[in-house]
């Protein structure tokens, strides 16, 4: 027992003055190397003698574990060139063991030590023949990866959940971890087809940092990187021909694509199913402001309010893509001999003005009058966002009148 505290206090009396130095702001005797630039790993073995004596404090505190996770995360970052998130999780690192705002010393010198590395001589830090994982590679029989095409985000969820499949298939032993990862993958997939492509990134990075070498972690992030970025955010027929019309089936074949994500994950909840439900029932009755409120409400449950938002501007368009009839609708918009194309109405109140709107399909083109007035008394006519005369605004807005049975 005498031995063993002798030992225990031999080994922080050797830690203590290379921290103690560093937070005194002289550099760190026993770094590996002194040159100016050195490659990540240096840097890292650096950080680590550095960290001694947290390691002990987090360690004695019970805390050993949380303090490491963490540690390795900021390694993870370290490898993959994001030395911003690395400064972040050495931080957070450093407090789990001492109190937030001391060791500001120490902190400080960890981002010294950051400061240093030189990403050219990343190459320069492993032996000849092996690879970034220290693995041994054969040049001649490495083949030349080729290009990624752009993808839409199922197929990019695809690659994605291949490319990590060995985690739970030849990693985790256990079942009860092996459901677990899963779990989290499927979580990540979700921020995928939701298109929160940084919001995934960061996910895929917190859930696979676990299981892996951050040398490891940092190759599946920047395969995983390289997917997303030439993934391609799913576009709308409305979205894609601004002067499109929609009938009643075809807004709700849109509105199904807006809400595949969320009906992919969610789609045997009762609750959501309802509110799928109201909204097709909304667009049947031809009842715009109704169907935006079901549409609202709807999302409000099962989606983050970023998502709701963007997505609730998409489907605002699509309705006004679509003429709000309360006659049944064919395949497609078919206007009797002598009579008028239904005209679709909109008024929007924004800060310092109100913006009015008529949607009309004339000589088969789907054309907007708008009208804006100014809170101070200007008032300004469109077409199609080209400037016109009132009489235009004025010729729309009576036959508009006249469909909804509105006297003068």
């Amino acid at each position: 027992m005498f031995r063993l505290t002798l030992n225990l206090s031999l080994s922080i009396l050797l830690l203590l003055p290379s921290v103690m130095l560093a937070q005194r702001g002289v550099d760190n005797p026993n770094r590996i190397t002194q040159q100016a630039e050195i490659g990540p790993l240096e840097v890292i073995r650096n950080i680590d003698l550095l960290l001694g004596a947290t390691k002990i404090e987090a360690t004695q505190a019970g805390r050993g574990k949380a303090l490491n996770d963490k540690v390795n995360i900021a390694k993870s970052f370290v490898h993959a060139s994001q030395i911003e998130k690395a400064r972040l999780s050495y931080e957070e690192a450093v407090y789990v063991a001492w109190n937030r705002g001391e060791q500001v010393s120490l902190i400080a010198a960890i981002n010294d030590e950051l400061d240093r590395i030189d990403r050219a001589l990343i190459t320069e830090t492993r032996p000849e023949g092996l690879d970034e994982n220290f693995q041994p590679v054969d040049p001649e029989e490495e083949p030349e990866r080729a290009p990624l095409k752009p993808m839409d985000k199922y197929t990019a969820g695809n690659k994605i959940d291949e490319a990590l499949s060995f985690l739970y298939t030849d990693i985790l032993k256990e079942d009860a971890k092996r459901l677990t990862l899963k779990g989290r993958l499927a979580d990540c997939r979700h921020l995928v087809e939701m298109e929160l492509f940084t919001e995934a990134q960061e996910a895929y990075h917190a859930a696979i940092i676990e299981h892996l070498d951050p040398r490891w972690t940092s190759q599946l992030l920047e395969e995983i990187n390289a997917v997303l970025n030439v993934t391609v955010a799913t576009k709308t027929d409305s979205e894609l021909n601004p002067n499109l019309i929609l009938t009643k089936a075809r807004c709700k074949e849109e509105v199904n694509v807006l809400l595949k994500p969320l009906v992919n994950r969610f789609g045997e909840n009762a609750v959501f199913k309802r509110g799928i439900d109201s909204i097709h029932y909304f667009i049947d009755q031809g009842k715009r402001d109704e169907a935006m409120d079901a549409f609202r409400s709807t999302l409000a449950n099962f989606a983050p309010s970023v998502w709701t938002d963007h997505n609730s501007m998409r489907f605002k368009a699509v309705m006004e893509h679509t003429p709000t009839m309360n006659i049944e609708q064919k395949e497609e918009i078919i206007i009797p001999e002598g009579e008028f194309p239904p005209i679709l109405y909109f008024i929007d109140k924004v800060e310092g003005r109100s913006v009015e709107r008529l949607r009309i399909l004339e000589d088969n083109e789907l054309k907007t009058y708008k009208k804006v007035t100014h809170n101070w008394g200007g008032v300004f006519y469109f077409v199609n966002e080209d400037p016109t005369k009132d009489t235009e605004w004025l010729r729309v807005w009576k036959l508009y009148q006249s469909q909804q049975g509105i006297e003068n």
